[in-house]
């Protein structure tokens, strides 16, 4: 596994955390939207597809921890080996997209883990 990542490019890398953080980076932005400045439009159509119990409970028990928390830590843990390998390649464009995708993806599980506690451990 080790040989066939020190064998991609930066810039694979980056397009591959970048497609793994897009439907977390699209929950976390639709619910700020709409709960932050009501804003719906992109929240609305989750909803009204998660709104049917049976499709509610495969976002909370697979999509959820499988894509959201999953995705985002492997692209963190991809983006992180390279950033700090050492290559041939230029150092500064394919960096900058790596760190971009460890930012982003540190903050959406951030985001997502304080989701996750505020929703199931305080008291309403």
């Amino acid at each position: 596994m080790l040989g066939v990542l020190q064998k991609m490019s930066r810039a694979k890398l980056a397009i591959i955390g970048f497609v793994l953080i897009a439907a977390p980076f699209y929950f976390v932005a639709a619910a700020l939207l709409k709960y932050g400045l009501g804003v719906g439009f992109l929240f609305d159509p989750l909803a009204n597809f998660f709104a049917e119990p049976s499709r509610l409970r495969v976002l909370n028990l697979a999509l959820t921890p499988v894509l959201f928390f999953g995705g985002s830590l492997l692209a963190l843990a991809l983006n992180v080996f390279a950033v700090l390998r050492r290559s041939g390649e230029s150092a500064r464009p394919g960096r900058f997209a790596n760190l971009a995708v460890v930012v982003t993806s540190i903050s959406l599980l951030a985001v997502l883990t304080t989701y996750g506690f505020l929703e199931n451990f305080t008291h309403r």
